[in-house]
């Protein structure tokens, strides 16, 4: 094992080079399978935890901590020579991260719903009849001609049969869309990659944790190296006995609980937004693999912005602008923000341009150029993915409805949007990510709603079944999959196969999963706010803007441009005068709600690394690392817990104690 000061891990181990088998092809699709039922029968069903939420899910860690771990170690120790070697632990792994992504906010879990609606729910009242429905695409939306979506939300009746055969268009035409996204996110890591890891040294905080629950797994002892530490298991005895004690409380009502949901510990102050002051576990385990510069800057931006809020809505500047839906309260600071994540982002490719020339003249000729031989797919596989993953997204969304110069601008605004946001995931190490503005709130705010027709309108809401919350779109997984490429030498390859199977095979059987449950019982019944309530969200937006468009607001422009400014002089003060004491990236999420709710566990762990630096140095904080890995091991198996017990005793009247995705539920 090699470690810089950053903290960063590569291992180098004796069954680096081993071959990937049959065996870790088979158990990447079984865990695949296992989440497949338990994702959506948890949220539907039980109406437990989500196990999908965020860009380090705790699905996928609990595949890792609850699944694999405790399977190798048992090998390891009473059966050697079945012990999983370490390229086949890792595309297990990356199996079912891509599996469990799919199912997120941005891809599955809204997806059918809002495919399924605007037939079934049309009204005079809402007037979908006379400006939704003319311009929906046939392929794209499943037929209500005989009830078939009105069974989807009410139960079949006794006796008939699902009716798949209005589902197989629809659903192969939009996994063929999720399919050419995921080989864009793809191709767009394997040509980044050695920029960000290799030439920049970009930190990748979630990977560190993965790397570091892998080393030594299965070997002697049975146990990774870090669970072989007391320490590691004082951090997850933390977490794990906040939620065994309010487990108790599920059985018996006057058991005291221990309440930390968002909303319950929020603090109110006139003008200001609510300060959220709950720690969680999760976000500490891993802002501790953070730079302290970086910690700063991500509660610093938020009180920052915070301050800037309040003094708007003092003045009545706020009351002025209108919101689009699923961005920031403030939609003046959101362009803010969002003007500072694009400058950041074009400023990166900018930095990179020496690395993309290399990467061009490899394209051009084989012998040339960077090397590739270690990337997810060659640079010529890669460039010629990513632009045919282009046209055939441009080609689909012009089909949902959208003019040209419309899908045009939404696609790359898209892609900002996704290397950004990847981006600020690789550095922040946040759990769960936000964007400040939708791709399709920038589209329409930019062209104009006088400008767009109502094939646009109706193209932009049904791009929302795909492209809705950035938390739930791919990039960071292939890039977090990629950096774990570090510790499996020149298997890369393999795990663009574990990413791309992975996905596909969670798409069929999670949407299919899905629809099942949804025929047998009604998905009027699932109580899932996000995937099967916020359709009526997106398409009553749309026609009351076909309606009355709203006019242009140059203030929106001014204040884009404004943070673009802002984030340039930093990044000036950065490269001129080398000053690294605000880092740019806390700024661009800073007015999003999920930022909000992680401040203060922002604020928590830089203290802490203050004082460990000041006190003990390097070695200190290596010391510590086992605890802070422990945490998330505690509530994830926590959380794990809480579920099987929901599943047993309380159907239907779960409680969904993981913090990230419970921010105004259940809490815990």
């Amino acid at each position: 094992m090699v470690e810089d000061l950053s903290g960063t891990l590569t291992l180098e181990t004796s069954d680096s080079r081993r071959p990937i088998t049959v065996r870790s092809v088979v158990g990447g699709t079984a865990l695949i399978a296992l989440l497949a039922f338990i994702t959506p029968y948890s949220e539907y069903r039980v109406h437990s935890m989500e196990f999908f939420q965020g860009q380090i899910p705790v699905g996928a860690l609990a595949s890792l901590v609850v699944v694999l771990l405790p399977v190798n170690w048992f090998l390891g120790r009473f059966k050697p020579a079945w012990r999983i070697s370490l390229p086949e632990l890792v595309f297990m792994f990356i199996m079912a991260f891509a599996g469990i992504m799919v199912y997120h906010i941005g891809m599955m879990g809204l997806f059918l719903s809002m495919v399924s609606s605007p037939d079934y729910f049309a009204a005079p009242e809402n007037r979908y009849a006379e400006f939704i429905l003319p311009y929906l695409p046939p392929a794209a939306i499943p037929s209500n001609a005989h009830n078939e979506m009105a069974y989807f939300y009410t139960g079949l009746p006794p006796g008939q049969k699902i009716p798949w055969n209005v589902w197989l268009v629809p659903l192969f035409w939009w996994w063929s869309f999720f399919a050419a996204f995921l080989l864009v996110c793809c191709a767009l890591t394997a040509i980044l990659r050695k920029q960000w890891f290799d030439h920049e040294k970009v930190t990748f905080p979630h990977a560190e944790v993965t790397l570091a629950l892998v080393k030594g797994s299965g070997e002697k002892g049975g146990l990774p190296e870090i669970m072989r530490s007391r320490i590691f298991w004082y951090g997850a005895l933390i977490p794990s006995a906040f939620i065994v004690w309010n487990i108790i409380s599920y059985f018996t009502p006057l058991w005291p609980r221990i309440r930390f949901s968002q909303v319950e510990t929020g603090i109110a102050i006139q003008y200001f937004d609510s300060f959220h002051v709950k720690p969680d576990f999760f976000t500490i385990g891993f802002a501790y693999f953070v730079d302290t510069n970086i910690l700063f800057s991500l509660w610093f931006f938020r009180y920052l912005v915070m301050v800037q809020d309040a003094a708007y809505r003092r003045v009545g500047v706020v009351a002025a602008t209108r919101n689009d839906p699923w961005t920031t309260a403030n939609a003046l600071i959101g362009w803010e923000c969002f003007g500072g994540l694009v400058l950041w982002t074009l400023w990166g490719l900018w930095m990179g341009r020496h690395h993309f020339r290399a990467v061009w003249q490899r394209v051009w000729d084989s012998g040339a150029g960077a090397d590739d031989s270690n990337e997810l797919l060659s640079y010529r596989t890669a460039v010629l993915s990513l632009v045919g993953g282009l046209l055939f997204m441009l080609v689909w969304l012009m089909y949902l409805g959208m003019a040209w110069y419309v899908a045009t601008i939404f696609l790359a605004i898209l892609m900002v949007l996704i290397i950004g946001i990847t981006r600020v995931v690789a550095e922040s190490g946040m759990p769960i990510v936000g964007a400040p503005i939708t791709a399709q709130a920038f589209t329409m705010r930019t062209i104009g709603d006088a400008n767009l027709s109502p094939q646009s309108f109706v193209g932009l809401s049904l791009s929302l079944a795909a492209f809705r919350m950035i938390e739930g779109y791919p990039m960071p997984m292939v890039m977090h999959s990629a950096r774990l490429g570090d510790i499996v030498r020149g298997r890369r390859r393999a795990l663009f196969v574990a990413i791309f199977a992975g996905s596909i095979i969670a798409m069929v059987l999670m949407s299919t999963t899905t629809i099942r449950l949804a025929y047998d019982g009604g998905a009027f019944n699932f109580g899932a706010h996000h995937a099967f309530h916020q359709m009526w969200e997106a398409y009553d937006h749309m026609v009351a803007r076909i309606k009355d468009p709203w006019p242009r607001e140059p203030s929106l422009l001014l204040h884009f441009a404004g943070g673009a400014s802002f984030v340039a002089s930093l990044l000036f003060a950065r490269y001129r005068f080398n000053w690294s004491g605000l880092h740019p990236v806390g700024f661009f999420t800073a007015m999003t709600f999920y930022h909000s709710v992680t401040t203060l566990s922002f604020l928590i762990t830089w203290l802490i690394k203050l004082i460990i630096n000041k006190i003990g140095g390097m070695a200190l904080y290596n010391r510590w690392k086992p605890f802070f890995v422990g945490l998330i091991c505690g509530q994830v198996a926590g959380a794990v817990l809480s579920f099987v017990v929901d599943a047993i005793f309380f159907m239907g009247e779960g409680h969904d104690i993981y913090t990230m995705a419970a921010f105004g539920g259940q809490g815990w």
